[in-house]
């Protein structure tokens, strides 16, 4: 079976019309770990950025979705990267 990275969203999305969505304090981590933490409860093999994920630390679940977040991923052997995309409409 291929490793699996949950990416999380750690910076701002791009504006739209002038329009920015305002960032969560930590990204957007929270929904991202809750997922690895299901993912590796039922034996799914998971990449995380620490050797022993607490539960209690999002962030220790998700890699963020920048460079330095998929490299480090990439480093610990993963070839599937779980995206979460999340569409807004501002009007």
């Amino acid at each position: 079976m291929n490793k699996i990275a949950k990416l999380y969203q750690a910076e701002l999305p791009p504006a739209k019309d002038r329009i920015q969505k305002p960032m969560k304090p930590g990204g957007y981590s929270d929904s991202g770990a809750d997922i690895a933490f299901e993912l590796l409860k039922n034996n799914i093999e998971l990449a995380t950025p620490v050797e022993n994920p607490n539960q209690a630390i999002d962030k220790d679940w998700v890699f963020p979705n920048t460079r330095n977040g998929i490299e480090a991923a990439l480093n610990k052997g993963v070839k599937i990267f779980w995206l979460k995309v999340m569409k807004s409409y501002c009007h």
